[in-house]
């Protein structure tokens, strides 16, 4: 059996009834494609789950694009998250936050308001984000980011800003990227780092270094 929602204008979404949680609320944009959700879970009024990725070229199978949510995560509202999304038990994800495609987030991690963290991302166990991940990046586990991980932009112009699948920035365990500061590239910062405030970081950092230009 399946049920049938339109939750605005122009699009008809259909998801298996035994994949719905009766404690999400029912006014709640339901995904465009099934999602597998955990017990405890809750899902606000005004998000989106499930939204389609605009390269229809970028997943190889259709089950690559499961929503899977983990135990007793919150998504408030005005949040959204693209197919193919997978969310660890515990995880809060705060109003106006966009999570990409084929990105994953670790166990008991918050994605803070107004976070982006776009496509084929990996973000680690206990983490905090609170800023901007370009593709393609890691974020190892109980690290902090309020600033951005971006990309070099190797093929800028209007037509191609996103043609070019660029590596994005690798953290280890108990980064922290404070506030304003930019890393850019494929550069590999160090478990235990602090990366100071407005700090532009092109490459390596070592472990444990606190980097702080004068």
């Amino acid at each position: 059996m399946k049920q049938s929602y339109t939750p605005f204008s122009g699009f008809k979404m259909k998801i298996p009834a035994k994949k719905i949680k009766r404690n999400l609320p029912a006014s709640t944009i339901y995904p465009y494609r099934n999602t597998e959700i955990g017990n405890g879970t809750r899902i606000h009024p005004s998000s989106i789950v499930g939204f389609p990725n605009r390269d229809p070229t970028f997943f190889s199978k259709k089950s690559e694009r499961i929503v899977h949510f983990g135990r007793n995560c919150v998504v408030y509202p005005w949040s959204l998250i693209y197919e193919g999304a997978s969310i660890g038990a515990g995880v809060e994800i705060h109003e106006r936050c966009t999570v990409g495609s084929c990105t994953t987030i670790g166990d008991k991690t918050m994605i803070l308001y107004g976070a982006q963290v776009h496509d084929n991302v990996s973000i680690g166990k206990r983490c905090i984000v609170a800023g901007f991940i370009a593709d393609n990046c890691i974020v190892g586990d109980g690290s902090s980011v309020f600033g951005a991980l971006i990309h070099r932009y190797k093929n800028p112009g209007r037509d191609r800003w996103d043609e070019t699948d660029e590596p994005g920035p690798v953290l280890g365990k108990n980064v922290v990227v404070a506030w304003g500061a930019v890393i850019i590239g494929r550069v590999r910062i160090g478990d235990g780092a602090w990366i100071s405030p407005n700090e532009v970081i092109t490459e390596d950092v070592p472990a444990g270094a606190n980097y702080a230009t004068d």
